[in-house]
Formats: structure tokens, C-alpha cells, sequence
């Protein structure tokens, strides 16, 4: 994200035309996505109940948390057949896809549990009675687990809020929530910068195209 903020007027040297110096002294601001939702979440985060004292998850710490969580699951879990290690793996996962896609984990259980009612109420083979396959059972049980595991993200995001405690995925999800519900937020990024660009505009994802698109869209 590269950012170009405006010129300050008191600096224009005298007998220079004022609006050609200020073009010719915009000051860029180069950032990463979640850098600059960081600046965001630390300015206006506190009006989503988020303290300006959170702490920041590495990716050791945010396996371990998640480790925590999984090794707490007190759910169904008759259906498992992947090693904890997996498990972990898979809540961190879904925990960034949730937030990256602005989805809450109940949204995508609900999602779930629909698909695996339908599958579940197919016949193996169309007007036999013929038992599912070991292979269909695997598949059922692959299902049933995403749902326990947004079950687990829940869990996960609830332990992170207890501990005030961020990931890399909440800053973009919480940067986007503010642009989306605090016009004063808005108000302020766009009087910072004159033009934004943003590079390699193909990885961008659906958050951070909310983000943007609140900020600093509609001309």
C-alpha cells in the first residue's frame, strides 16, 4: 500500500506558486496490508471494545493458544480421525479464512450443517437400498469435523478476547469493521492521504477490499 500524503501549506518557500510545490513535496507512506490496518485498529479500535494494550500474536503463540483450545474441546469428537496436530492447523486455518472473508465461525457451521444434512439424506446409489461406502463415511466424518472445528474458532477467538490478544487476521477484519461503522475513521484517513496505490492488486482479499473500498472509494 503505498499511501501519498498531502504538503503542508506553512512549508511553501516565498515566491513559489503554492499548489506546484505542494505536488512536488507529497511525502509517500509505504505500508503492508496489515500494517496499515494496524495504524487503524490502534487509533480506533478502542470504539469496537478493542484495548490499545492488545497484544499481538506470533505464529508460535497463536499455535499454542490454538493447541490450548483443541487440547479443551469438550464437543463431540467421535468423528476425528486427524492427529491434534492437524486439528490445530485446520482452527488456525478457518480462524483466517473467517476473518480474511468478514464471516462469522457460526455463519460457516450453519453453511455445514446444511450441506451435510443434503449429502447425508442421498441415497448411495439412486433407487437402491445399497450401505454407503467406507469412503462415503470418511467423507461425512471430514464434514461433521469442519464443524466441529468452527466450534473450535469460536473457542479460539473467545480466548484470544479473554487474554486481549490479536492475530494477523483480526487486523484487517477489525480495520474493516471500524471503516464500515465509524464515519470518523473514514473522515480522518482520507484527509491524511491525497492519492492511494494499491501494488499487486490480484492478492488483495475481501476484507482488505472492504477496508479500502470504505476508506478511500467512491471517488
Amino acid at each position: 500500500v503505498l499511501s501519498v500524503g498531502t504538503a503542508d501549506p506553512g512549508l511553501v518557500p516565498p515566491g513559489t506558486d503554492p499548489d506546484e510545490s505542494a505536488d512536488a513535496r507529497l511525502d509517500p507512506t509505504v505500508s503492508t496490508y496489515h500494517s496499515y490496518a494496524n495504524g487503524i485498529v490502534n487509533d480506533y479500535g478502542l470504539r469496537l471494545g478493542v484495548e490499545r494494550d492488545s497484544v499481538m500474536l506470533g505464529g508460535a503463540q497463536s499455535w499454542q493458544l490454538a493447541t490450548e483450545v483443541v487440547e479443551a474441546y469438550t464437543g463431540d469428537f467421535e468423528h476425528f480421525t486427524a492427529a491434534k496436530s492437524t486439528l490445530v492447523n485446520g482452527v488456525l486455518q478457518m480462524a483466517g479464512e473467517c476473518a480474511e472473508h468478514l464471516q462469522d465461525p457460526a455463519h460457516v457451521r450453519e453453511h455445514l450443517a446444511e450441506h451435510l444434512a443434503m449429502v447425508s439424506g442421498l441415497p448411495y446409489q439412486a433407487g437402491k437400498t445399497k450401505a454407503a461406502t467406507a469412503a462415503v463415511q470418511k467423507l461425512m466424518d471430514r464434514l461433521r469435523t469442519r464443524i466441529s472445528v468452527t466450534e473450535l474458532v469460536e473457542n479460539y477467538r473467545r480466548a484470544k478476547s479473554e487474554r486481549r490478544q490479536l492475530d494477523f487476521g483480526d487486523l484487517v477484519e477489525l480495520a474493516a469493521r471500524i471503516a464500515a461503522t465509524i464515519p470518523e475513521a473514514v473522515e480522518m484517513e482520507r484527509a491524511k492521504y491525497k492519492v492511494v496505490l494499491l501494488d499487486e492488486f490480484q492478492d488483495t482479499s475481501h476484507a482488505q477490499m472492504v477496508l479500502f473500498s470504505q476508506l478511500f472509494g467512491d471517488g
